[in-house]
C-alpha cells in the first residue's frame, strides 16, 4: 500500500499542475494515497508511506488551490469582459458562416 500511495501522491501532483480538466481527479487520488499511506503498519515500507502520504498531501493541496484559482480566473473574465466578449464571437461566427 505504501508504493500505490506514492505513486497516487505523484499522479495527483501531476494532475494538479498540468492538467487541465483532471484537478478534480487529482485530488480524489490525493485523499486516496493518504488513506492508503495511513493504513501502512509495515516498519519496513514506513518511509515509502510517508514519502506517499506527503506527496499526496501536497498534490491534494495543489489540485486544490488551482482548481480555485481557476474558478476565481473565470469568474473575473466572465465578470468583466466575458459576456461581451462571448455575444461579440457569436456574432462573428453567423457572419462568417452565412
Amino acid at each position: 500500500m505504501a508504493a500505490a500511495s506514492l505513486v497516487l501522491g505523484i499522479i495527483s501532483i501531476v494532475c494538479g499542475v498540468f492538467g487541465l480538466g483532471l484537478r478534480l481527479a487529482g485530488a480524489v487520488l490525493g485523499v486516496i494515497g493518504i488513506i492508503l499511506s495511513a493504513k501502512e503498519k509495515s516498519e519496513e515500507r514506513l518511509a515509502t508511506a510517508k514519502a506517499g502520504r506527503t506527496c499526496s498531501v501536497v498534490g491534494l493541496i495543489l489540485c486544490l488551490v488551482f482548481f480555485a484559482v481557476s474558478m476565481i480566473c473565470a469568474q473575473i473574465f466572465h465578470t468583466v469582459i466575458g459576456a461581451n466578449l462571448l455575444e461579440e464571437l457569436v456574432e462573428l461566427l453567423r457572419e462568417l458562416t452565412a
